[in-house]
């Protein structure tokens, strides 16, 4: 099987998404206050939160560390390791779908 990470879509349309999905997840993420917790596990890139969080919801601390078959059985944690990695897990994110 081919790992999902050779499908990514590209840093482009993975901004496009969060444009798209940031005011559907606003008030929430705003009244959450763990949001800078999952900023700073996110490597402080505000995006990347923004998809977790529209994926896991206030969930998102623990998703972010618990495998997931949309991932190899890898955490999001762990996809952050490496660039291809982050690939995937942008991909699993644009790709949501009940995923939690």
């Amino acid at each position: 099987m081919t790992p999902l990470e050779n499908y990514y879509c590209g840093d482009e349309a993975f901004a496009h998404l969060i444009a798209a999905i940031s005011p559907l997840i606003e008030s929430a993420r705003a009244e959450w206050p763990a949001w800078p917790n999952l900023v700073a596990l996110c490597g402080d890139d505000e995006q990347l939160a923004r998809g977790v969080f529209y994926v896991a919801d206030v969930n998102a601390l623990a998703w972010m560390r618990t495998p997931a078959p949309v991932l190899d059985g890898l955490s999001a944690v762990d996809c952050l390791s490496t660039t291809s990695g982050q690939h995937r897990l942008k991909e699993a994110i644009l790709r949501y779908g009940g995923m939690t």
